[in-house]
Parts: C-alpha cells; structure tokens; sequence
C-alpha cells in the first residue's frame, strides 16, 4: 500500500512524502483465454448447455425458425451411423439435396442402425423435417417405419417425438413434423424395418430461446492462504449484463461431500469414486457445512462471498443465446484489512417512506502486529452502506462512543463515510447514525470497508464486506434489514405521501401556473405501469397526464390546464386519479383540483 504525508520543512515548504508499506499488494486469479492449468477445461466442475473450449465459454446464438442443422459442422456437432465417421454424415445437413446417407453404402452397417445426431450444443427445437433424394429414381426410398427421439444433453434416455408402426407406416416422402418446444441436444432417428433408406437432409428448427446455461468451475486457490476477495472482471473489463457470476468460498478444496455405502454405513469418497460405482452404492451428496452458500456479484462486480478463505468456486450463468465469456479475473488483496467486521443497524422496523434516524454499528477487530511473512491488518479509512433506503443525511459518527471528524459523499447506491483517521485498534466500536427513509420491505443495509492497495496499474481499492450479527446489548436483533410496520388489521399501500397543489391559476402570468402531483410508491420489487389522468365531474377524461412505468421512489407530474386537443379547460372543479398496477390488484388516489382564472 502507499501512503503520503504532507511535512513542513524550513516553516514554510511543504513536501509531499511517500512510501510503501511492505507486504501490502493486490494480485489476481486469472481463469480461461487458454491460460495454462487455468483455461476452461481445465477448471471445469460441470456445464449444463454451455459449450466450452480452452479460451471461451459460450452458448450458440440462434434465430427463430432457423435450421440448426446447417451449422453443425461449425459446433462440432457430428452425425453418426452405427460406427461411421463423422464424414460420413455430413451429407445429411450440407445443404445438397443431391447427396444421401444409405446404410446400404457400408457392408457392415444394418438398415435398423440408429442414426445419431449431435447438434453441437443445447437448442429449444420444435420443428424436424427429412426426406431422401427427390429426384424421380429416388425419392421413393423415404423412411417409412420408424421412430424419431431427441435426447437433452443432461440425460442420457432418448425422449420419443413420434413414430410410424408396420400397421400405420409414413406414406408421405418429406416428413415435416411440428411439436411442442423442447430441449434438444441429440436426434436420433431409428428405423424399425430393413426396407431400404436414405436421407438426403435433416432438418431442425429453432425456436429461437435457450435454456439457462450453466458453468460451474472446480474449487480454486491462491498463493495466499487469506485473500481478501475484491472484484471480478470481464474480457478486458466489467462483466456483460447478460451473464451472472456466483461465487462461494472455504477453507479446503470440497465445496462438496460425496458419499458411498458401504453396508449400512457411509463412506466420504471423492466424485470421482463416487460417479464410477454402481448407482447402488451411492450415497448422498451434501454441501460442506464449512463453504459458504452462493452468492452474485454485487452490481459493481465485488465478490460477497466472505474473505480470508483460501479456496474459491464460480457459477457463470448464461440466460441468453449468443453470450460468449473468454475469461474472468478475480483481484484479491492481502494481507485482510480486518480480521472480523459484524455490524448491525436500528431501528429494524419502521413506517414506510417516513424520514427516520438510524444508527449502524459495527464491531472490528484486526490483527495489529505481524511479522513479514504474515503482515498486520492494514484497518480502513473508510466505510460504505449499499442499500435501498433513501438517504438524507449522515448526522455524526463515533469511535468508541467518542464523535470524530468525519466526511460523507452520497452515492448511486447509498454513501459513503471518509475518516479522518485511520481506525487501526483492535475491538473499535464504530457507529454512524444517518437520516433515511425506507421504500420496500426488508430493505437491506450491506457495510464494506475500505482501503488503497498498490498495483503495478496503480493505486487500487480493496474492501471487506462485514457480516450480520449483535454488537450492541441494548439491541438484541443484530439485523442489517429493516421492515416496514404494518399495523393489525392495515395493510401498507403502495402509494403514500400524497402532495398535491388543490387549487391552480393556468393564466400564464409564471405563477401557479401547473397543477402538479407528487408522490412515493413503496414496497414494489420492480417497474410498475402508473396511469395519471384528469377528469370533469362529469365522469369524461379530459387529458392523460402519465402513462408508463415506475418503480419505488419519489415521483411527481404536473397538468399545466390544457386538454386532449391542447385547448384550455373552463375553470371549475376537477378529479386527478392517480393509478398503479401492483401485481396484486390496482391502487388508486384521487382528489379534486380547482382551476381558476
């Protein structure tokens, strides 16, 4: 870590003085772009309709309607009768309505052998069609009896699509099937006659969606036996939107127990033994009570899993087709900032949107001397609450129930506390007490701590999440989420805080001159539509003020006098209705507006 100092020399210079503090750094566990024992294969635990090479991660981008089967040579798809190369079923998807595979080509091939065809990856098919040569010679030697399967690639049974019995053989010479959307890795195509066949092309369609794909990496470690796990990048930067990256970590390289029977006892076994005995001697498979649970990167990409665990696992998750993923760059730094950190705030338990004082506490303990192999704990200057809640303002801090010099700065995703100095005592009892309100029920407050490490970039931030749990007696919850207070027999509406102006003067004179409309939406979990429309007393919309979709929040509008047609309204009195759809039926507000000239 660097560290400046500002010193006076001769009463009047000031020199800037900086120096690096030793054993202090950031490093980085880079995974895939072909990166040795670190590239995909390698590090691979399991994949579920992900495709994955040494450099990339991906899932085939596909369009509706499209025909999967021309681009199985580019996914190293293949076609396989009985033992035949993969060649030799190339002419099924090649586009050549003049070439065919007949089994009667290969002396050692029957004509009931299956034809297998791997797509070369995981599609939502619900399409499938195939014929022989439709020239005059040949397009009489169409399948007949037969039956089609699809296969998944999680499973290894064959799925039944359709099939023709000797009693109701296909007469029809293009066999062009639709069926419910499923989950195709494999086709397989099994003649139950020895009639004689070809296919020219096989067909299959897309239905344009994916399965979630997913990608699990083995247990990884550092050189370090106590990261501190900072962010996760991308290819060369943050991480797409359209994947999602999990994480948990531990202390050993066995997220998970793998179990064998042995009699009536259990053995721990590695996955290995446990995959290759017989499904009767399996046992269970439990998560090792010493790993984390899973859990996402926060929106700037910081890892939540807890800190100072030597061992870390991934979970990329691909929800869309079309996302490809060359390589993820986890940063840790060392030594800790902290050895523990536990917080919790007060009140947990509040009225929904009402301005309210909160006191976050947290509890720290650092190992104040080291040697040079294993460093002191560097402390912090400063801390950070990510939350929901609206803030207003931080009030005052304390150390130790003393106030100290502080600064705060409010960011997109709650603020931030700047000390003064450096809090580098083991047991500090911090507390920040703060002006917020709460919009959505258990609203979580997350605390990190903050410090500068050196790079050979530069200067870059490692921070330590604090844990949930009691640190101050007179409260016994030691919770970071906060509930919104719902009275017996009340339920809290969504809309609250109702601001209005009753009576407007839309004459143009610059003073009220606007009807306007403010408001707060609590509780929702995501966008909502919101309709704000004007009527007269007759019941007759006379302008729509708002018509889209919102989330929780203050919001407001304003209806500057005018109708649908622009034309001023008469004056008299007027009903604003104020509309949101909640998923559990529509809230309305209304009230009545003078307008007077």
């Amino acid at each position: 870590m660097v560290t400046c100092r500002i010193m006076t020399l001769w009463g009047s210079l000031l020199i800037l003085i900086c120096w690096s503090i030793k054993g202090q750094a950031m490093d980085s566990l880079v995974v895939g772009m072909g990166q040795g024992d670190r590239n995909w294969i390698q590090i691979m635990d399991s994949s579920r309709y992900v495709s994955f090479a040494q450099d990339s991660i991906w899932l085939w981008d596909m369009e509706p309607g499209s025909n999967l089967a021309r681009g199985i040579g580019a996914r190293r798809g293949v076609a396989l009768l009985g033992t035949r190369k993969a060649e030799d079923g190339q002419v099924i998807y090649d586009g050549d309505v003049s070439t065919a595979l007949d089994p009667d080509q290969f002396p050692e091939i029957e004509r009931t052998t299956p034809l297998m065809v791997y797509l070369g990856g995981s599609f939502r098919v619900n399409r499938i069609r195939l014929y022989p040569r439709l020239d005059r010679i040949n397009k009489h030697r169409f399948l007949q009896e037969f039956k089609v399967s699809t296969r998944p690639c999680a499973g290894n049974s064959d799925e039944l699509l359709f099939r023709f019995w000797p009693s109701n053989p296909n007469t029809e010479t293009v066999v062009d099937r639709r069926f419910a959307s499923r989950d195709a890795c494999y086709v397989v195509i099994t003649p139950t006659t020895h009639r004689e066949w070809e296919i020219a092309e096989l067909e299959v369609y897309s239905e344009g969606t994916a399965l979630e794909g997913v990608f699990v990496s083995k247990a990884l470690s550092t050189s370090r036996d106590a990261p501190l796990w900072g962010k996760v990048h991308g290819d060369g930067g943050r991480i797409s939107q359209m994947v999602v990256v999990q994480t948990r970590t531990g202390p050993d390289p066995d997220p998970v127990f793998y179990y064998l029977k042995m009699g009536d006892e259990l053995s721990r076994g590695s996955k290995v033994s446990w995959y290759s005995n017989a499904p009767i001697s399996r046992g269970p498979i439990k998560p090792n009570p010493a790993w984390s649970p899973w859990e996402t990167l926060d929106s700037g990409g910081a890892v939540r899993s807890p800190s100072q665990r030597k061992y870390i696992q991934f979970r990329v998750k691909m929800p869309e087709p079309g996302v490809c993923l060359k390589q993820l760059v986890f940063e840790y730094a060392y030594p800790p900032l902290v050895q523990d950190l536990v917080a919790e705030v007060n009140p947990t338990l509040v009225k929904g949107g009402e301005k309210t004082e909160f006191t976050l506490s947290m509890e720290v303990y650092l190992k104040t001397k080291g040697s040079g192999v294993h460093p002191a704990d560097s402390g912090f200057r400063q801390f950070q609450i990510i939350t929901g809640a609206q803030i207003h303002s931080v009030e005052r801090v304390l150390i130790d129930d003393r106030k100290v010099a502080f600064s705060w700065t409010r960011d997109p995703e709650g603020f931030t506390v700047n000390l003064w100095r450096r809090v580098v005592q083991d047991g500090s009892f911090i507390q920040v007490v703060f002006q917020g309100a709460i919009l959505r029920d258990q609203t979580r407050f997350e605390v990190r701590v903050l410090d500068q490490r050196s790079t050979e970039q530069g200067l870059k931030t490692a921070y330590q999440f604090a844990r949930e749990g009691d640190v101050e007696p007179p409260s016994p919850e030691g919770r970071l989420l906060v509930g919104l207070e719902e009275r017996e027999g009340e339920t809290i509406r969504v809309i609250t805080r109702v601001a209005v102006s009753s009576v407007f003067t839309p004459n143009g004179d610059g003073v009220n001159d606007e009807f306007a409309l403010g408001y707060t939406l609590l509780k929702l979990m995501h966008p909502v539509p919101v309709l704000v429309e004007i009527y007269d007393l007759s019941g007759r919309c006379v302008r729509q003020v708002f018509t889209g979709e919102e989330t929780i929040g203050s919001h407001g509008h304003v209806w500057d006098g005018r109708d649908g047609s622009g034309a001023m309204v008469p004056p008299g009195l007027y009903v604003y209705n104020l509309q949101v759809e909640t998923g559990k039926g529509t809230e309305c507000q209304v009230g009545v507006i003078g307008v007077i000239y």
